[in-house]
């Protein structure tokens, strides 16, 4: 399906997934300072697919806040 053709929803989800996928490449062993590796990374991915939509960039900044949470970044 066309991303101009997703609800909101749909799009901060679509969005999301490709944040998440970059996101999990990262390997913070490599990386130096490794106590902030993963909040940098985070707030660099998450920038690059943030989108220009308010509301759309609502609902996919919530779920980069969720999932930052439930891994160990902050």
């Amino acid at each position: 399906m066309e991303y101009e053709k997703l609800n909101l929803q749909e799009k901060a989800k679509y969005l999301f997934n490709k944040f998440k996928v970059e996101f999990d490449k990262v390997d913070c062993s490599i990386e130096e300072p490794k106590e902030s590796c993963k909040k940098n990374r985070l707030e660099l991915t998450k920038r690059r697919y943030l989108p220009n939509n308010e509301r759309v960039a609502d609902i996919y900044n919530k779920l980069c806040v969720d999932y930052s949470e439930k891994i160990d970044c902050l």
